[in-house]
């Protein structure tokens, strides 16, 4: 569910709220990110950070 509404491009901190976590971590153990899509936000932000290095494990 968590990752479905981070997909539809809802924000991770708005996610916790509505599962009513209170840790983030908690919310991110929920959030399954994958590569191509972080490669994709990078790019559309301006590529804030390059991740050609980042490992999703």
């Amino acid at each position: 569910m968590a990752t479905g509404m981070v997909a539809n491009g809802a924000v991770i901190t708005s996610v916790k709220e509505i599962l009513g976590h209170r840790q983030l971590s908690s919310t991110q153990v929920y959030t399954h990110t994958h590569l191509a899509q972080l490669q994709r936000d990078s790019a559309r932000l301006g590529g804030l950070r390059p991740l050609l290095k980042l490992q999703v494990g």
